[in-house]
């Protein structure tokens, strides 16, 4: 597959190639991750008799998020560009400041490392990049199409896909089932 052709795609996502215009950045992945919401209730046990199970993933380019809501947030109205520099400037970083939270909220959520202050040569440089211990995490989809925001839903599956996320959920019973999109730039 030609990681530029935006017309590629492979798996169970139905990317809105038709209904979007390719940003060309590159491509976007879907990962369906298990969350082992039950752990401290015993949830480990339950799915993993033995040791191992458990397994990682690493950041994927640029984690756009997952398939949860977005976080609302009263932003006030759009900046007036004619209105005094300091002013403009003030609103914008103050909302730059709070997206820039959001976002690391949910990068740390899935890769709790990601924020460390730590450089190539350091020995928790890898950990950095790896994601939270999870029971499961698949490769949904892939494509040479990229939007630079979209992120995938439920609704956003082929039939096949439904059918493999409510399969998943069968199999891993009370654990909370993500859907994380990755932006290949």
């Amino acid at each position: 597959m030609n990681r530029r052709n935006p017309n590629a795609h492979v798996g169970f996502v139905n990317f809105p190639i038709e209904t979007i215009q390719s940003s060309g950045e590159g491509g976007q992945i879907v990962r369906l991750v298990v969350l082992d919401s039950i752990a401290n209730l015993g949830g480990t046990e339950q799915f993993i008799p033995c040791c191992g199970g458990m397994s990682l993933f690493y950041y994927d380019e640029c984690f756009l998020g997952d398939d949860l809501p977005e976080e609302q947030y009263d932003a006030g109205p759009e900046p007036d560009y004619d209105a005094d520099p300091a002013v403009w400037l003030a609103r914008y970083t103050k909302l730059s400041a709070h997206e820039d939270r959001i976002r690391r909220t949910r990068n740390e959520r899935y890769f709790p490392s990601f924020g460390d202050n730590v450089k190539p040569g350091d020995v928790h440089y890898e950990r950095k990049y790896q994601s939270v211990a999870v029971l499961a995490s698949i490769l949904l989809g892939a494509t040479g199409w990229s939007s630079g925001a979209w992120k995938c839903s439920y609704n956003d599956l082929t039939e096949d896909g439904r059918a493999y996320y409510d399969l998943t959920q069968k199999l891993y019973p009370g654990c909370e089932l993500r859907l994380l999109t990755f932006l290949d730039t």
